[in-house]
């Protein structure tokens, strides 16, 4: 059984496109592991960046995105989901890996409701049909974990159903930030529902090892005001030792080039960065997860 990611954030900008690819990447070339990611969010960044523009493009008008695996699912819940994974992609050089993507989709947002109102038409009160569908997803995004070692979940900003399906899955859920007070305020807000708690306070009494998610810094500079909003996400959430600086060079490397290409090549000086990252979510997170799995 492989270990379920989700990289999440109520608020846009912060990176979780950028954070879902370097894992995708790294495991996948570096770590040896059968990787696939899965696109929830309707903006597609990490499709494209993983296919290209075209291939997703193609994914799209040959309905092999996640829209149409949803959609289509829901009525044959016998459905292979490997008739709608792209394998082999992305322009990493995996020799002993395997990367394969989802493809995420600008009518996911229309399959969701088009699923909420059947369901409300059984006579379910709003909240049994919200809940109700987002189960529905839940069971789907269970079909990945046995034929891949690591899946991860791109989720879009906001609560679609689908991203709180993937929330309540994910074994560990990863949430990128920028260090500013706006960011700072959406961490607070996506803990309490990923711990299922009515306040932060609640949240705040599980020791932080034991909550299910953890933070992770992006677009770093190291001046005092990104000091100081560090430091209250600190105060408060578990986070990551690795912090992602602010580089251009790291947003040129998510650039589909076609050939394949190693990790130094693909990401120049940034590729310590990418080894750090999955060299940490191996050690504090898939090991524990494995270890707790064995026991």
């Amino acid at each position: 059984m492989g270990i379920l990611l989700a990289v999440a954030n109520r608020k846009g900008g912060v990176g979780k496109s950028t954070v879902t690819t370097m894992l995708a990447h790294g495991f996948a070339a570096a770590g040896d592991q059968r990787v696939l990611v899965v696109d929830l969010d309707t903006q597609c960044n990490s499709s494209i960046i993983l296919a290209g523009g075209e291939m997703w493009d193609w994914s799209r008008r040959a309905r092999k995105s996640i829209a149409d695996y949803f959609d289509e699912k829901y009525d044959r819940p016998k459905l292979r989901p490997d008739d709608y994974i792209l394998h082999d992609s992305g322009d990493i050089e995996a020799p002993h890996g395997k990367l394969s993507l989802l493809c995420g989709s600008l009518d996911l947002e229309d399959v969701e409701n088009e699923l909420l109102h059947n369901k409300a038409r059984s006579n379910l009160s709003l909240y049994a049909a919200e809940e109700a569908v987002i189960g529905k997803f839940r069971t789907m995004l269970h079909d990945f974990e046995t034929a891949f070692d690591v899946v991860i979940f791109d989720c879009p900003p906001g609560l679609s159903f689908s991203a709180r399906a993937a929330l309540r899955v994910a074994h560990k859920v990863i949430v990128p930030f920028r260090p500013d007070f706006v960011s700072s305020y959406a961490v607070d807000r996506i803990s309490m529902l990923i711990e299922e708690q009515p306040s932060l306070e609640d949240v705040l009494t599980t020791p932080m090892e034991k909550r299910r998610y953890i933070t992770l810094v992006n677009f770093w500079r190291d001046g005092a005001f990104q000091r100081l909003n560090l430091g209250n996400v600190t105060a408060s959430h578990p986070i990551m030792r690795t912090a992602i600086p602010e580089d251009s060079g790291i947003a040129e490397a998510f650039e589909y080039r076609g050939d394949k290409l190693s990790i130094d090549e693909k990401y120049g000086s940034a590729a310590t960065i990418v080894h750090a990252l999955c060299g940490e979510v191996v050690d504090s997170i898939i090991m524990r997860f494995q270890r707790e799995a064995a026991a």
